[in-house]
């Protein structure tokens, strides 16, 4: 069964539902019968550059060896991260 056709199931069953995707693409191919019995929609920002290269020396502090990470390792990753958005 496609993901698609799993969701609009789920919602028609009137099963509670939390649908997480990147972008719209996924609720504008949701049948009008499905999208109508949706309640809610919440749009997540994405991350900026900066704000990923902080998340990214945060849980490196905190996973990795004590060893210092490198920075610009963890910057390209950042940049990366927001390329694909």
């Amino acid at each position: 069964m496609k993901e698609i056709d799993a969701i609009e199931k789920l919602i028609s069953i009137g099963a509670t539902t939390i649908v997480i995707a990147q972008g719209k693409d996924l609720y504008d191919s949701l049948h009008p019968r499905i999208r109508s019995r949706i309640s809610e929609l919440i749009e997540l920002k994405p991350y900026s550059t900066q704000q990923v290269l902080e998340i990214l020396k945060r849980r490196a502090y905190k996973a990795l060896s004590p060893r210092r990470s490198a920075i610009d390792a963890l910057r390209i990753c950042a940049m990366k991260a927001e390329l694909q958005d």
